[in-house]
């Protein structure tokens, strides 16, 4: 996500700030060793880490960041749009709700299904899904 995040931004010619998720810093810090790696030059891509409310309160209200983009839960993304409203008006894109319940249920009923050979089963899950 963090490349999906940024390419758009680097295409485009504009540097990038960006907040690794906090359960995950080391892998947003191996994308940036291969972005300088790349050639890419010093202070095109920044990478900040740290809790939500201490450094994404930062850049949310930040003056000089024109756009923002996140990706979360609905009540950061509250924050973050009040935040704009409230420094400089900047640009936001939300993505926000994550993987709901729904779909990791029907993910793992779909692979149930690819693997069973147990038509009683493959049966009950297509026709009683909520039984199963």
């Amino acid at each position: 996500m963090f490349v999906w995040k940024i390419a758009p931004a680097l295409a485009t010619g504009n540097t990038v700030v960006i907040k690794s998720a906090e359960t995950t810093p080391l892998s947003a810090l191996k994308v940036c060793e291969y972005i300088a790696q790349a050639g890419f030059p010093p202070g095109t891509v920044n990478l900040v880490s740290g809790f939500g409310k201490t450094v994404g309160s930062a850049i949310a209200n930040h003056m000089d960041i024109d756009k923002l983009a996140f990706t979360g839960s609905t009540a950061t993304g509250r924050f973050i749009l009040k935040a704009s409203a409230m420094s400089n008006l900047k640009k936001v894109t939300l993505e926000l709700g994550g993987k709901g319940p729904v779909r990791h249920t029907l993910s793992w009923t779909l692979l149930r299904l690819l693997f069973s050979e147990d038509t009683e089963l493959i049966v009950r899950i297509l026709y009683f899904p909520t039984q199963t």
